[in-house]
């Protein structure tokens, strides 16, 4: 009887989670058939596809003759956005009804991943956006300069100090370590080289909460997303707790000496102490990081202040800037590097730029002069197009929401009705190499965006850092943290492809961003 049971549960629970796959199907939306989402949806969950494959073949089904089409994230009904206009419709226009982004974990779960920026929703969201935003201006990130120039050079110097042996680095490991650095110093202020100290507890706890490649957390996310009560009621926490805690006694430690001895640094751990006492003012100036720099929206410009910070609320956004910036900056630095070492021409009119740019410096860097550099900014903007830090990103509606039909598109529904219960996808990696919008769009070429070109492209095809009120609130952040780190690399190396050099490189599956299958091998010889 027992078995009868268990058998009737199992049938029961596999029509309803197969009946899932056919919700746009219902709605009379284009999708895969079936079956072929639910395979699909299983070989990213077992790392037998990549997230980029998947986006790439919703994004080319039908031959883009919709402006959407209906996809499955773990089950979960997502609709992929392929049109520009409707992308600013939604994201932008549309905005108040789009505010909240799709969350792995139920508040409740984990407070380091509650209070953090990227989790909070509605309101809550809303307020805290606008308490952060001035942290992130132009005028914040040249006072934080000084900290990440002092850290590039550190790194820097390790290569110098190793260069007799030519090395051949894994580049993304390499880099992590560099946004390691970053991180402690520019917003736990803590100080750290993970090149000279490779198992420092902050690089080791760094791992901690920002590895998502293992099999287990890939099942992980795949419950909280599909079946979040159960995920609740497990009590599955989005980051390590003894990393957690590792993260909230350095923020306590650094709080205590600060506020005992009256210390001021010009860090992100200032800032947030700032907002906590609701003195934190959103002063800008011209000056921006480049074309790939988003603006901030009027909502994080609001006088909509959060006061009187817990110090887990202030560990939550010191930790949600680490995972931030942990993987996506190490990937962005290793993909530069490729394509660098891959076209020597492009890197060596890069290094004379750097050249001039230092002797009108007079040897020493600036932050004005680094942001005025119009072809360093050319690379990393390309670079960011062909290798987005995100494969894509997502929007919540916060109730009904009607798509209608577009008099150039006459096969689509009269009125599409979404609400909460689908989210929708902003492919950015497919849109940013649709060669529709960049023509050639696997080929490396800067000039796309020189003065004269950038002004063709066509607006909400390069994202890569999101857009509308949600977009990337560390964008200056991590401009700023590229461009520091070739400038000084460049200077003094060169970076040359070798034997264990992947070419072309093959996408890691199984992770939710681009990274390499085994990894991207360069050669760091030392300048002549």
């Amino acid at each position: 009887m027992l078995l009868i049971l268990i058998i009737i549960a199992a049938a029961i629970g596999l029509y309803s989670y197969v009946s899932c796959f056919k919700f746009w199907r219902n709605k009379g939306v284009k999708q895969a058939p079936t079956w072929t989402s639910i395979k699909e949806n299983f070989q990213t969950t077992i790392k037998r596809l990549s997230f980029m494959d998947l986006h790439l073949r919703n994004y080319r089904r039908d031959s883009k003759l919709s402006r959407y089409i209906g996809l499955y994230q773990f089950g979960r009904p997502t609709l992929m956005i392929r049109d520009p206009e409707l992308l600013k419709q939604i994201a932008v226009k549309d905005r108040e009804k789009f505010l909240n982004r799709e969350t792995l974990v139920r508040p409740g779960n984990d407070p380091f991943w509650d209070f953090n920026l990227f989790a909070l929703s509605g309101e809550k969201w809303r307020i805290m956006r606008s308490t952060l935003s001035p942290a992130f201006t132009s005028n914040k990130m040249k006072a934080m300069f000084v900290l990440m120039d002092e850290t590039a050079r550190d790194f820097t110097n390790y290569f110098a100090k190793d260069a007799a042996k030519q090395g051949t680095y894994q580049m993304k490991d390499t880099y992590r370590r560099f946004a390691t650095d970053v991180i402690a110093n520019c917003a736990f202020g803590h100080k750290c080289n993970s090149l000279f100290e490779k198992d420092n507890p902050f690089y080791m706890q760094g791992i901690a909460i920002s590895n998502f490649s293992s099999l287990w957390r890939s099942i992980k996310v795949a419950l909280t997303l599909s079946h979040k009560k159960i995920a609740k009621f497990l009590n599955i926490k989005t980051f390590d707790p003894k990393a957690s805690e590792f993260f909230l006694n350095i923020i306590r430690g650094q709080l205590k000496i600060r506020q005992e001895k009256n210390i001021v640094r010009p860090d992100m751990l200032h800032l947030l102490m700032e907002a906590r006492n609701g003195q934190l003012k959103h002063e800008e100036t011209e000056q921006t990081a480049g074309f790939a720099m988003v603006q901030e929206s009027e909502f994080g410009k609001g006088k909509q202040v959060k006061m009187g910070f817990t110090d887990v609320e202030i560990t939550a956004q010191a930790m949600f800037f680490f995972v931030g910036g942990f993987d996506t900056i190490s990937g962005s630095l290793a993909f530069i590097s490729y394509e660098l070492a891959l076209h020597q021409e492009i890197q060596q009119r890069l290094r004379e730029e750097i050249d001039d740019t230092l002797r009108e410096c007079n040897g020493q860097l600036t932050y004005d002069a680094l942001m005025g550099m119009k072809y360093m900014d050319m690379v990393i903007t390309e670079a960011l197009r062909k290798w987005p830090p995100a494969l894509f990103t997502d929007r919540l509606p916060s109730g009904k929401y009607v798509i209608n039909k577009s008099p150039d598109h006459p096969d689509e529904l009269d009125e599409l009705v979404i609400d909460e219960h689908a989210s929708v996808l902003i492919p950015i990696y497919p849109i940013q190499n649709d060669p529709e919008h960049y023509p050639h769009p696997e080929k490396f070429d800067p000039e796309r965006f020189n003065d004269d070109n950038k002004k063709n492209i066509k607006p909400y095809t390069y994202l890569p850092f999101g857009l509308g009120p949600r977009n990337c609130i560390g964008s200056r952040f991590a401009l700023m943290e590229l461009k520091v780190l070739f400038f000084h690399l460049l200077h003094q190396f060169v970076l040359v492809p070798n034997v264990k050099t992947q070419i072309p490189v093959q996408i890691s599956k199984g992770l939710f961003n681009l990274d390499s299958t085994d990894g991207i091998w360069l050669k760091i010889q030392k300048r002549e």
